[in-house]
């Protein structure tokens, strides 16, 4: 599944992520991070509703479209800079990675319970 793949490149560079740095995200200024928080946003808002609108063909669709850009594009335009030598802009990357499946795992949640209770546990720390 897509979805892990891009988690577990999550996982090789996360160590360095410490809980401080959390909110790295919102001190970002690189465009992939900026893409990507839009994208989650508008991602949340079409799913929130298609759902009250109880269309759930129209609230799945986006999700799956989502994933395969956060793979394609933000994840491969990434990679350099989880690899790089700069901590700022790794844990801003990480961070904005972090927000984003946190988030994600929310929208997947009414569709696909089990993986996204997986990734949210990974993700969050938290293991019932």
């Amino acid at each position: 599944m897509l979805i892990n793949n891009i988690y577990n490149f999550y996982q090789m560079y996360s160590d360095s992520l410490l809980e401080d740095d959390f909110s790295e995200y919102k001190n970002s200024t690189n465009v992939l991070d900026l893409w990507i928080l839009i994208k989650i946003n508008r991602l949340i808002q079409e799913v929130e509703s298609a759902m009250l609108g109880y269309n759930l063909n129209r609230a799945m669709r986006p999700i799956t479209e989502f994933i395969d850009e956060f793979s394609t594009w933000y994840l491969r335009r990434s990679r350099d800079r989880l690899k790089g030598d700069d901590n700022l802009d790794k844990n801003r990357a990480l961070s904005t990675m972090r927000f984003v499946f946190l988030n994600l795992s929310k929208v997947m949640a009414p569709f696909m319970p089990f993986i996204s209770e997986d990734l949210w546990q990974k993700i969050s720390g938290y293991n019932f």
